[in-house]
């Protein structure tokens, strides 16, 4: 499988990249506060840098998530912050989140 970024995103990076997605989507449903988001961002950023993800790849991005060992009969699970340090397990999250959370990752 190749996206069409410049550089492929190691391991550690693409693990970042999907935690500041999932606090987005934490954010988004009253989770964590706009100051905990953007605090885990810059400081993840800051570790890992911040490779841009290709708008034009999110529709290959997007069905890769139907893979992962959490879902459940088509549904896609997330691990998402109920607050900073405390994890809430088998969120169900749409295809629109994810492709809404890279859009604000690459802000």
């Amino acid at each position: 499988f190749y996206l069409n970024t410049p550089n492929r995103l190691l391991h550690g990076e693409a693990i970042a990249v999907g935690m500041i997605c999932e606090a987005f989507i934490s954010k988004k449903r009253g989770f964590i506060s706009d100051l905990e988001l953007e605090t885990l961002k810059k400081d993840l950023i800051r570790i890992y840098d911040h490779p841009i993800i290709n708008e034009s790849d999110l529709d290959l991005i997007v069905p890769l998530a139907y893979q992962d060992k959490k879902n459940e009969k088509n549904i896609i699970k997330s691990t998402l912050l109920e607050k900073i340090g405390t994890a809430n397990f088998d969120n169900p999250i749409s295809e629109d989140d994810i492709k809404e959370s890279i859009l604000y990752y690459n802000s």
